[in-house]
């Protein structure tokens, strides 16, 4: 049997991820673009409230499983025997479907009261869908996510997230279809008595969300089922000791506590800060930034394929690698990161506001500097996962939550910098503040416990070449008119002058070792002759 986690298998797991991100991401789109059609403005911000509600949620109820799977589930896969893999991947599937039960009685016993609060008591019914929304798929995205990633079934993963996504826009369009903009008079449709009611909109795509999401965890379910299947006679290494719960909890906790500290200065909590200190205008500019930022952050190579890069530190690890290779992996990989991300901010820093102008239609102009000044905060936290992923493979979960709790320094600065009168500056410099004690403090931690080298020089190196690119629009003609009667064409040429300034300085610069080249050129290569 072929090693589970070999350059092989990343490959091919690399390949079927892609493709099936590309192809979620379009049906997203498409679900997004037909929501706002079907529904009255006032049913979508419904929709979009009750949305983040269950994001909230899951939040609450993950109690740290995924982190515990990204770091044990290779570990069992490589070591355990079939039957003791199968039960641990049992055990953590009830953990979290009993967690996120318990969630949701507590948010129906809650119900009335939040609706209340929130004005929502028209949408009552659909709120009610929403909840068990947010329990299937609350174990759909689990499975997904956490367990079938760190296993690097993509396959099963892609399925899985494919087939929801296009069941949910199928069905939208026919009911788009039949009832054009009006659900009230789709008098065939079975629940039109429902819909004639306020929010019966609402209520019929919540319903349609509710069956993509069971169909979707069916066939995460159906997967994993097939594969325990497979893995009955596995054998396991001799002298192998299985993690006890208490350590498996510890854990757990840890990385849960961390991650609740850290919704305390999230930009979720942020944006409600500068909704009553700054007023609307302030946390929409707010809002519309950081909806683009997150965009950006979510196709970075260190998020964009982190569910196959942590399983493959943690195996690298655990297999004899040891501290070393972690650390040359992890490094790798936050400098490939960097590389996407810094031709970015240079063209952000010299066309931010001709970027946004276009973007938003004029609707946010001179804003662009605010944009520059979020793409910096994405320096630092495309970083902080990979750190996050050697801190929990070197057994030092504890820091994460320490690194977590120093952040809350930021909320007085927020506070401080506010009554200076910062603006919306108060709280992206709160945002890059948190991300950098946060990185600083577990990379200290690591290098004294572990001896963990983190690559200063050459990541310093890509920063220099960041800089470098930005002098050529710096110093160049003010293109903004043109930029902004002529379309997207200049700015396009002036960014692609931009990214070659930084090709150029990053060949110069060299801060790829000559081991990382020649690894990111088989990759290329092996990755071509198979595609």
């Amino acid at each position: 049997m072929s090693h589970p986690y070999s350059r092989q298998a990343l490959i091919s797991g690399t390949k079927k991820f892609l493709s099936g991100k590309v192809i979620s991401a379009l049906l997203t789109l498409g679900i997004l673009l037909v929501t706002v059609r079907l529904l009255p403005v006032t049913e979508y911000g419904a929709y979009v409230t009750l949305l983040a509600m269950t994001e909230i949620g899951r939040s609450l109820a993950q109690l740290g499983l995924a982190w515990l799977t990204a770091r044990q589930l290779p570990e069992y896969r490589l070591k355990a025997d079939g039957p003791r893999l199968i039960r641990f991947c049992r055990r953590v599937a009830v953990w979290q479907s009993a967690a996120l039960i318990a969630c949701a009685l507590l948010f129906a016993v809650l119900m009335d009261a939040y609706l209340n609060w929130a004005g929502l008591q028209a949408f009552r019914p659909a709120a009610w869908v929403f909840l068990g929304v947010f329990l299937v798929e609350g174990v759909g995205r689990f499975l997904r996510e956490a367990v079938l990633g760190p296993l690097l079934l993509q396959g099963g993963i892609r399925a899985s997230m494919v087939g929801r996504q296009l069941l949910y826009l199928v069905a939208l369009l026919v009911l788009w279809r039949l009832s054009g903009s009006d659900l009230t008079q789709l008098s065939l449709f079975p629940l039109a008595q429902t819909l004639a009611q306020p929010g019966g909109g609402l209520y019929a795509v919540v319903l349609i969300e509710l069956i993509a999401s069971v169909f979707g965890t069916l066939i995460a379910m159906a997967c994993l089922f097939r594969f325990c299947r497979s893995m009955r006679g596995l054998q396991g290494e001799a002298g192998w000791t299985e993690p006890s719960i208490r350590e498996q909890w510890w854990l757990s906790l840890h990385m849960y506590f961390a991650h609740l500290l850290t919704l305390l200065y999230s930009p979720q909590a942020l944006v409600n800060l500068l909704q009553k200190y700054l007023g609307p205008e302030a946390s929409a500019v707010f809002g519309f930034l950081r909806t683009l930022n997150d965009q950006i952050a979510r196709y970075l190579p260190a998020s964009l394929l982190f569910s196959l890069i942590r399983p493959k530190l943690v195996a690298v690890y655990v297999n004899g690698g040891g501290t070393s290779e972690l650390s040359r992996l992890t490094n790798s990989a936050g400098k490939v990161s960097l590389v996407i991300l810094l031709p970015l901010v240079s063209v952000a820093a010299v066309f931010g506001d001709d970027l946004i102008h276009l973007i938003s239609g004029g609707k946010f102009s001179d804003s662009g500097y605010l944009f520059f000044g979020f793409l910096l905060c994405l320096i630092p936290y495309s970083q902080r996962l990979l750190l996050e992923t050697a801190a929990v493979t070197l057994d030092q979960a504890n820091l994460c939550k320490w690194g977590a709790a120093l952040g809350l320094i930021t909320l007085p600065s927020l506070w401080g910098l506010l009554h200076l009168g910062f603006g919306v500056w108060a709280a992206v410099i709160a945002i890059g503040l948190g991300h950098v004690l946060f990185n600083t403090f577990i990379i200290a931690g690591l290098k004294r416990r572990c001896d963990y080298a983190f690559d200063w020089l050459n990541q310093t190196k890509l920063i220099l070449a960041m800089a470098v690119a930005i002098i050529p629009g710096a110093i160049g003609p003010d293109v903004s008119v043109a930029v902004i009667g002529a379309g997207l064409i200049p700015l396009l040429g002036y960014s692609l002058l931009i990214v070659g300034a930084f090709a150029v300085s990053v060949l110069l610069l060299r801060p790829f070792t000559a081991e990382e080249t020649g690894l990111l050129k088989s990759l290329v290569k092996r990755g071509a002759s198979t595609a």
